[in-house]
């Protein structure tokens, strides 16, 4: 979904929204649907995508990891430095997305600007205890959400999904090929992060643990 900036001939430069893991081009709660519009809003060309295997795009979901989300994303960038005309290009990704969307940049060189919200250490940083504060975080949630109407509206909407909650809230371990973590890299994306020359912008909630914890890695 390509979006205009509301005076054209003023853009400010171009921005691509990368989704989480396991969301769309929408986001949670639409929130990349009304950062978008927001954006153009204020004078920047827009897109939102689904990557491969989420959403509408083609491909085994399950079996997408890491590092193919990242060079859906590269694409991505280059569709829409090609459509736009733009010469500022940012990555702006949430969760996962965010991990995606420097795993991106660290390979563009033409990306310097990231605005990162709630990003997760990469695996070779994470901690199985960190797996298990998370674990028992989402079950409380999901116990006050069994109470509200309007969870099982989404449900029943097809908005949320039983199968991640459950992943969630046991801890399932991220999905494996070939004796390796789908949600890890080939590179080493925390060193290539480190010797990329631009802007970041990290955007963590103070009780989300999972972003603070990336927070204080990054």
């Amino acid at each position: 979904m390509l979006g205009e900036p509301a005076d054209p001939a003023r853009a400010s430069g171009a921005v691509a929204l990368i989704h989480g893991w396991a969301g769309y081009r929408i986001g949670p709660h639409r929130m990349l649907l009304r950062a978008a519009r927001r954006l153009n809003e204020a004078g920047f060309h827009t897109l939102r995508f689904d990557l491969r295997g989420r959403g509408d795009s083609e491909g085994d979901g399950p079996a997408v990891g890491l590092d193919e989300m990242i060079a859906d994303t590269v694409a991505a960038v280059e569709f829409l430095k090609s459509a736009t005309g733009a010469n500022r290009l940012i990555l702006a990704g949430l969760c996962s997305g965010a991990n995606v969307a420097i795993g991106a940049a660290t390979l563009r060189h033409d990306v310097r600007e990231l605005a990162l919200w709630s990003v997760l250490p990469f695996q070779p940083e994470a901690r199985a205890g960190q797996r298990a504060r998370r674990a028992r975080r989402y079950l409380k949630q999901y116990l006050l959400k069994a109470f509200q109407w309007r969870s099982w509206k989404r449900l029943l909407c097809g908005e949320s999904s039983l199968r991640g909650a459950a992943r969630a809230m046991t801890g399932e371990a991220a999905p494996m090929r070939g004796g390796r973590n789908l949600k890890d890299s080939g590179r080493n994306l925390l060193e290539a992060f480190g010797a990329w020359r631009g802007r970041a912008l990290f955007i963590t909630g103070a009780l989300d643990p999972e972003g603070m914890a990336g927070r204080e890695i990054f």
